[in-house]
């Protein structure tokens, strides 16, 4: 089954993730990984997965179908790549670009991540020359290392991702990482919590 197709199959499954409280004040929270649960006898389950739910009438092989799927998605829904690796992502607490105004949890970061790849993976609202460093990134997606910070602007709420790639960022999980040039290696943007949209695209100059 192509990674297309199975994109495409997961748009289907994957409903709306449900909102949650602030998380913890802690300076720094490391994501973890999260798993497919599927919950119920029968034939009525729910599969559940970053919070997101899906109800489902089916018999066992359907089921069966139904959580192979599951298990793939976390490896295909980006175009047939691995999803950056939860070690490789963590939440702060930041007066840089903007203060911190609360905390996203780790399934808000989750969902905030999955738009960031379908943004990634279909560009719209950048320029030409963005539309190639965006190319860059894709290509490259396993390299980088992100950042999270929960923003209010005009109030609402945002999620600023700050992504990385390279050595000499030993304080990346306390502080953010900011670089000035450096290309595509070096990008930001933000997922507005309410409307669920990717804004304000921006990567690094070349020096």
């Amino acid at each position: 089954m192509s990674g297309a197709h199975l994109k495409s199959v997961s748009s289907n499954l994957v409903g709306q993730a449900q909102g949650h409280a602030p998380g913890s004040s802690a300076k720094s929270v490391s994501l973890q990984k999260k798993r497919w649960r599927v919950i119920g006898a029968g034939k009525r389950i729910f599969a559940s997965y970053a919070d997101q739910y899906i109800l489902c009438s089916m018999d066992k092989n359907m089921m069966k179908t139904l959580i192979v799927l599951l298990l793939l998605i976390p490896f295909y829904a980006f175009g047939g790549a691995i999803n950056i690796a939860p070690e490789n992502m963590v939440i702060l607490q930041s007066d840089y670009p903007y203060k911190s105004s609360w905390t996203p949890t780790e399934e808000q970061v989750e969902v905030a991540l999955m738009k960031i790849y379908e943004f990634i993976d279909n560009p719209s609202g950048v320029s030409d020359w963005q539309k190639k460093e965006i190319a860059e990134i894709k290509k490259n997606l396993l390299s980088y290392k992100v950042q999270f910070v929960g923003i209010e602007i005009e109030g609402e709420r945002r999620i600023w991702c700050n992504f990385f790639s390279g050595k000499g960022f030993d304080y990346w999980k306390e502080k953010i990482v900011v670089v000035h040039d450096g290309g595509f290696w070096f990008w930001q943007i933000e997922y507005v919590e309410k409307t669920k949209k990717c804004i304000n695209f921006i990567s690094n100059g070349y020096a």
